[in-house]
C-alpha cells in the first residue's frame, strides 16, 4: 500500500472515479464566495459525465444547500443532490423509527437561526429549557451569539433539568467570510461537559 500522493488539482485524479462527494463549508464556499476555480473545476467535473453529491455538517436542509450554492455561483444542476445532518435529524424527529427519537418527546427548547428543522412537524417550541422535553441544537447562531455570552445559562438549566440534547450540526468550528467561527458543536460539548 502506497502513502498519500499530492495533486495540484482534481483533475490528477478524475479519471479514477465516476462520482464525487463534495463538503460544503470550507470547500464550496466559505459562506460569501466560492474559492478560486471551484465553480469551474465543479463544472469540468460535471462535463467529465461524474456525478456530484454535496455533504454537509449544515444544520439545514439538502436544497438550503445547493439553493444557497447557486447564489454564490453554482449552477444548482450539477449537483446530483444534497445530504446534510440537519435534514437526516429533521427526518428522523418526523418518523420517529429509531427508539431515542420516538421517546425525546414534544416539546422542544431550541436554539438555531432559523426553526427550520421543526417546521411542518408536530413539536411545540418550548420558551425555556424548564418547559421542554429536549433541546434541539441547530445552529450555534455565531457570531452574533456566543456559548459564553448568550447560551451557557440556557444549557445550564437544561443540563439541571437533565434534557437530552440533540446536535444537528457537530462542527466544533465552522468557516465564514470573516475566520473562523463557533459552530454548534462547541455548544454540545459543553453540554456533554455538564454531564
Amino acid at each position: 500500500m502506497s502513502g498519500p500522493t499530492r495533486i495540484d488539482s482534481i483533475a490528477a485524479i478524475a479519471d479514477r472515479f465516476d462520482a464525487a462527494i463534495l463538503d460544503q463549508w470550507g470547500v464550496l464556499h466559505d459562506g460569501a464566495k466560492a474559492p478560486p476555480g471551484a465553480i469551474d473545476a465543479v463544472r469540468a467535473l460535471v462535463r467529465a459525465g461524474k456525478t456530484l453529491v454535496v455533504l454537509s455538517n449544515s444544520a439545514r436542509l439538502g436544497s438550503d444547500a445547493t439553493g444557497r450554492l447557486a447564489q454564490l455561483g453554482y449552477d444548482s444542476r450539477d449537483f446530483a443532490g444534497a445530504v446534510t445532518s440537519g435534514e437526516t435529524v429533521r427526518d428522523m424527529l418526523r418518523d420517529r423509527t429509531d427508539p431515542f427519537f420516538a421517546d425525546v418527546g414534544r416539546r422542544v427548547f431550541l436554539i438555531a437561526r432559523e426553526p427550520t428543522l421543526l417546521e411542518g412537524l408536530d413539536y411545540v417550541r418550548a420558551a425555556t429549557p424548564d418547559e421542554a422535553d429536549f433541546v434541539l441544537l441547530g445552529s450555534a447562531t455565531a457570531p452574533e451569539r456566543s456559548l459564553a455570552k448568550d447560551h451557557a445559562p440556557a444549557l445550564a438549566a437544561a443540563a439541571r433539568a437533565g434534557l437530552p440534547l440533540l446536535c444537528a450540526n457537530p462542527d466544533r468550528v465552522g468557516v465564514a467570510a470573516s475566520g473562523l467561527i463557533e459552530a454548534p458543536g462547541t455548544l454540545a460539548a459543553h453540554y456533554e461537559s455538564l454531564g
